[in-house]
């Protein structure tokens, strides 16, 4: 199949996280599909093996590093991507923390750390990125979420992951009603235990990150043309009822 052409009306994407196992695949996904995209991270070095994955990175992929929770981050990552190419279409908020700590023992910092990354830094970010994205008509906004927030069950030692992702459930839900006039659609998609496609063992409870960068690659493209709102994924033939995973699936 032939590369999409890129061009200045090509649409853009923004995707925070692009370090991580999620991040790296939706990037890898979008750029395939002609989408130029920026990239956010705070590791130099797995940013730059991103770019290099991705096709015919210097015309359109853009690297940025930072601090998504530090004061002025979310305002100037949109305001580089709109300098560079002119437009923000499509925002993919999988920047994310999910540390195993004790609740009683658990420092403060910790707990607030951990909902400022996975909470508090999307909702900056997506205020200022709002603007740009109703100029795109449809602009497109995908929260990674997480599975087991979608039903009774939870792991231990995981509840300021568990609070950080309910509460952008409720975020992304409040955003659908505010939105619903508005040119924009805000999609959360909620993976399964996610792996690099090489470390999966269990195809049947282990959901590869190159699947699910390619169906975040869909669902961004489906949420430009009708309304998605809520999206679980499994890993295929998966006992989605019986089986208890871990959640591992933001980066």
């Amino acid at each position: 199949m032939a590369e999409p052409v890129v061009g200045p009306d090509s649409p853009v994407a923004l995707i925070t996280g692009a370090t991580g196992v999620v991040g790296t695949q939706a990037a890898i996904a979008l750029r395939a599909r002609g989408y130029r995209v920026a990239l956010h991270g705070r590791n130099r070095r797995r940013m730059a093996r991103v770019v290099r994955a991705c096709p015919d990175p210097e015309e359109s992929v853009l690297a940025l590093t930072g601090d998504l929770a530090e004061e002025g981050t979310a305002a100037a990552l949109v305001d580089a991507v709109t300098d560079r190419f002119g437009r923000l279409d499509v925002l993919v908020a999988a920047a994310g923390a999910f540390p195993k700590e004790d609740f009683e023992s658990a420092d403060d910092q910790v707990w607030d750390s951990i909902l400022s990354l996975n909470l508090s830094a999307q909702t900056k970010l997506l205020r200022r990125a709002l603007g740009p994205l109703k100029k795109a008509r449809p602009g497109v906004v995908v929260f990674i979420g997480s599975e087991p927030v979608t039903r009774p069950v939870a792991r231990p030692d995981q509840e300021a992951y568990y609070a950080s992702k309910g509460g952008l459930l409720g975020l992304a839900r409040g955003l659908q009603a505010s939105l619903l006039d508005e040119p924009v659609s805000t999609v959360i998609v909620h993976p399964d235990w996610t792996l690099p496609d090489q470390e999966v063992t269990d195809p049947s409870a282990q959901l590869p990150a190159g699947n699910l960068g390619a169906a975040l690659a869909h669902i961004v493209e489906m949420a430009g043309l009708v309304r998605v709102r809520e999206v679980t994924l499994h890993p295929l033939g998966s006992a989605t009822e019986s089986v208890d995973r871990t959640p591992r699936n933001t980066g």
